[in-house]
């Protein structure tokens, strides 16, 4: 009921004002959209940086008056990677190429495009994004020692590395290992794409193969590796011989003994028989006479054959060709090119084992329409122990089309009863009864079961007497079982209306590697370029799929919506855009198996939406097909077609049926459905459309911690004046530089600093931080002595901001308390009756810090400014201090820094005994700062 629930909510919040604006039929407006227009990058999921695979991403640019942006010249350049070609494909929709360099880790890409529109208007974007690194093309096994001797040798240490598509080592690997003996336990994970076990071998002893084969669980069609160990068997052989003989063994071609014969006629031989070998010659030698035997080792027949892993489950898809693999070797151990192998399946249909090399084998295995679990079994024939076999399951295949029609087709206002019907097809073009449809209704309750026959679905539901229904069907896929691969995230509309009332269910998908379903995984969720708001998070339910809301906000702007679970990343953009816009160009964002993906999800999915006193119909996401490449700007009012749905007012039976049908996008082009702008309507009671919480702020992509080592250069000024009995201050004022003294000392020194943030909080941070400069002072005073000084400066700050994303960059305000210690030099004196002595000591002061700053991570430029006001001992108005610090990132984790400090302070000083105040120290510092920074 939690995942039915969810659904009811997001579409009752949706049935207000979540039908999209189409062309003609907007209010005639003057510039819709703030000069320069709409220019935004669409989102991007994950993007794999093999070094060689293309990516092609996409811009959106409107005018101010919402018309497309047809000649937008742009220059873009990429923090990594390459950019190529540039091209306008309609609508104001423009592509370029983008090739990513090879990534071997998790890597931030931020894209900038210039431009001017038209009307010469200056453009500036940047897009920040993640590339990741491919899954593995190959897995590498080794095994040390590579060869045992049974009955010894306790085991072997196996090494698999995950191998990328240039050579270079990747980790994420979800191991599964066969063996055709012994055991391999103990699989750990080095973090640097390679894993370690330990192979045991079975307690036998005579000598045979083991034959390892490993494959990846994300993709174990594809990701996968072997290593053979071969086992040797030693044994005293005995040999019958005439007492006193000597006898020899020659096996493989090493020859063992001699061993002298006793006086019971028998001789023991030690030797040791590798693997393939079956026979021996012996040789006897008495009385100078050799004597040359064959003898029959009796060693049993080694198994040589055994599957790579299969995967844990598969459709049951008769479309799909999936290769199954066998390693065949020699008994001996080498790779078998001529072996007569056969594969067999209890379901579905396998074809002729072909050799791959390497002594692989390779079958295509055709899956049946039905579920169920089979048995594939590889064997030699005639060879009755050269045989393995898995078992996996097989789990109904997706639908491609699911769709709805309505009865009635036109509400009356009032009305209450609706039934509608949905049909489900399958790949083979056929209707299909077995899966489980789901039925929502936003604004419409369930009554009863679903009825299920041989022609579809039927579901009654008792609407609202008012305002629009809709019923979101949807065709429940089973897991395979595999782990995810994919996430998927598909808006039922790509196109809202900014009024803050309009809203559009998200539909996200985990997957694996053949797109079904993956449950129980916790997908993130946040939109950045806009004002709306997300559900923060959902978890797939047992079918793999969970549902956000989006709600508009209020600003014009074209909304990224972001899902993300571990490292895999989808997105889907969302026009956020005033009814006067016309029809925009959106098109389904991410990788081609996103893509794809997305396209064939959407056949499992419809949405139909139904009017009192007339009827809107659609499918899910009905903005898939591209808007037609001429460019279309909006007409008046007055002007507009008159294919829009009829309204209340005017209800006609010349409406046709409220029937959605959900074509593949890859197939199929659909105009959005015709709607009209209307006022938002109040939905029913039972759904609390305003009760909804914001979506929070989202985490950046930012790095938790920056640290920093400068060089200091500065000017300072002091100032010591003694007042009324100064006791043993000097007195008179001594004063170096400002407006007492000749000139500012100029003290050098270094600075280390360290802010981070609270991965898990963002808000919340700590700060710590050492400064020292140093200088001089020379007087008369002094005897020629210098009085040198070093301007010590400590700080320990807790921090608290509050985040403001703006695409993907993430500005903040915020403040901070801490503890600061610092000290300042004073200067006494001593008088005899023959001289005055001149001394000067160290004063430190502990204080309470409070302030206030500022700060950003915009692409690879940081800036933090603030302003902080110390309390000596934290009771007295002590000092004020500015600073700011700018860096650049120039290479991965490392920045170039510089900044600019001031500090103004002053201090009364108080005899310890007397209580009485001597005088006041003054003093003024301006700090310049130049150095190196490392992020984490």
């Amino acid at each position: 009921m939690r995942h039915i629930r969810l659904l009811v909510l997001a579409l009752a919040l949706s049935a207000v004002g979540t039908a999209p604006v189409l062309a003609g039929t907007a209010l005639a407006q003057v510039d819709p959209l703030p000069a320069p227009g709409l220019v935004e990058f669409l989102p991007v999921g994950s993007l794999v940086a093999d070094g060689s695979t293309a990516a092609r991403l996409h811009v959106l640019a409107l005018g101010p008056t919402g018309a497309p942006i047809t000649d937008l010249h742009a220059r873009l350049t990429a923090s990594d990677g390459v950019i190529s070609g540039w091209e306008h494909l309609g609508g104001g929709l423009h592509a370029f190429d983008y090739l990513p360099s090879r990534a071997t880790e998790r890597t931030a890409v931020t894209i900038t495009l210039k431009a001017r529109t038209p009307d010469r208007d200056k453009v500036e974007r940047s897009y920040r994004f993640d590339v990741l690194p491919s899954v593995a093309r190959a897995v590498t096994v080794s095994a040390s020692p590579a060869a045992l001797l049974v009955g010894r040798d306790l085991g072997a240490d196996l090494t698999i590395t995950l191998v990328g598509p240039k050579g270079q080592a990747l980790d994420g690997a979800d191991i599964l290992v066969n063996t055709s003996s012994g055991q391999v336990k103990g699989l750990v994970s080095n973090g640097d794409g390679t894993y370690t076990a330990r192979f045991t071998p079975q307690a036998v002893n005579y000598p045979h193969l083991a034959l390892i084969t490993v494959a990846d669980r994300r993709d174990p069609i594809r990701v996968h590796g072997h290593t053979v160990i071969r086992l040797s068997g030693r044994v005293d052989y005995p040999i019958l011989a005439p007492a006193g003989a000597t006898v020899t063994m020659e096996i493989g071609g090493e020859t063992f003994g001699p061993a002298t014969s006793g006086a019971g006629g028998r001789a023991e031989v030690p030797v040791t028989v590798p693997p393939g070998v079956y026979a021996a010659k012996a040789t006897t030698v008495r009385d100078g006479t050799p004597i040359e035997s064959d003898i029959d080792l009796r060693v049993p027949e080694t198994r040589r054959v055994v599957l790579f892993p299969a995967p844990v489950g598969l459709p049951a898809d008769p479309s799909l060709q999936i290769p199954f693999r066998a390693l065949v070797r020699t008994p001996d151990g080498a790779p078998d090119p001529d072996a007569r192998l056969s594969f067999t399946v209890d379901a579905g249909e396998v074809g002729s084992a072909t050799h791959e090399g390497d002594g692989i084998y390779v079958a295509q295995y055709t899956p049946p329409a039905t579920p169920g679990r089979v048995n594939v079994v590889v064997e030699i024939p005639d060879q009755e122990k050269q045989v393995a076999h898995e078992d996996f399951g097989l789990v109904t295949a997706l639908s491609t089309r699911l769709s709805l029609t309505a009865d009635p087709e036109v509400l009356e206002v009032g009305a209450t009863d609706l039934s509608i019907s949905a049909q489900v097809t399958g790949a083979d073009g056929e209707a299909m009864t077995a899966p489980t449809v789901l039925f929502t209704g936003g604004g419409a309750t369930l009554k009863g079961e679903v009825e299920r026959g041989d022609d579809g679905y039927q579901a009654r539901f008792e609407t609202n007497p008012l305002g629009p229904i809709e019923v979101l069907a949807q065709v429940q896929a089973d897991p395979t079982g595999a782990p995810v691969r994919h996430l998927l995230l598909i808006p039922a509309w790509d196109r809202l209306t900014n009024d803050g009332v309009s809203g559009t269910p998200l539909l996200v998908v985990a997957t694996d590697a053949y797109g079904y379903p993956v449950p129980g995984i916790t997908v993130s969720l946040d939109a950045v370029g806009t004002d709306g708001t997300i559900t923060p998070s959902v978890t797939t339910d047992a079918h793999g799929t969970g549902l956000a809301l989006f709600r508009a906000g209020n600003l014009p702007s074209l909304a990224k919506v972001r899902a993300r679970a571990g490292n895999l990343h989808a997105a889907a953009a969302l026009a956020q855009l005033p009814s006067a816009v016309g029809p925009v160009r959106i098109p389904v964002v991410g990788s081609p198996e996103q893509v794809a993906l997305v396209q064939r999800w959407r056949g499992n999915v419809a949405l139909v939406r139904v009017e009192h006193g007339g009827r809107v119909d659609s499918v899910w996401a009905p903005a898939v097909a591209d808007v037609p490449e001429e460019e279309t700007t909006p007409e008046p009012a007055e002007e507009a077609p008159t294919e829009e749905a009829p309204t209340e007012e005017a209800p006609t039976e010349e409406a046709p049926a409220a029937t959605t049908e959900t074509e593949p996008a890859a197939t199929t082009e659909t105009e959005p459905a015709a709607t009209t702008e209307t006022e938002p309507v109040e939905a029913a009671t039972d759904f609390p459309t305003s009760e909804r919480p914001p979506s929070p702020a989202r985490d950046a992509d930012e790095p938790w911690l920056r640290t920093r080592a400068s060089y200091v250069i500065s000017s300072y000024w002091f100032a010591q004046v003694p007042e009324g009995d100064g006791g043993p201050l000097i007195d008179q004022v001594f004063a170096v530089g400002g407006d007492r003294g000749a000139e500012n000392a100029t003290p050098q020194g270094f600075e280390i600093d360290a802010r981070g943030w609270i991965p898990d909080l963002p808000m919340l941070g700590l700060h710590a931080g050492y400064r020292a400069t140093y200088y001089g002072i020379t007087t008369e005073a002094f005897a020629g002595q210098v009085a040198r000084d070093a301007l010590n400066n400590l700080e320990i700050d807790g921090l608290v901001r509050l985040p403001l994303d703006l695409e993907s960059n993430r500005f903040w305000v915020g403040g901070r308390i801490g503890f600061h210690l610092n000290d300042f030099i004073y200067f006494t004196e001593e008088r005899d009756e023959s001289a005055v002595v001149y001394r000067y000591s160290t004063l430190l002061v502990p204080s309470l810090a409070l302030g206030a700053e500022v700060g950003g991570e915009v692409g690879p430029v940081y800036f933090t400014g603030g302003v902080v006001r110390g309390l000596a001992y934290a009771r007295n108005g002590y000092s004020t201090g500015l600073d700011v610090n700018v860096g650049y990132d120039i290479a991965d984790n490392v920045a170039i820094d510089v900044g600019l400090a001031t500090m103004r302070r002053g201090i009364d000083v108080v005899g310890s005994e007397s209580g009485e105040v001597r005088g006041q120290l003054e003093d003024g510092h301006t700090l310049f700062k130049a150095g190196l920074g490392l992020s984490f």
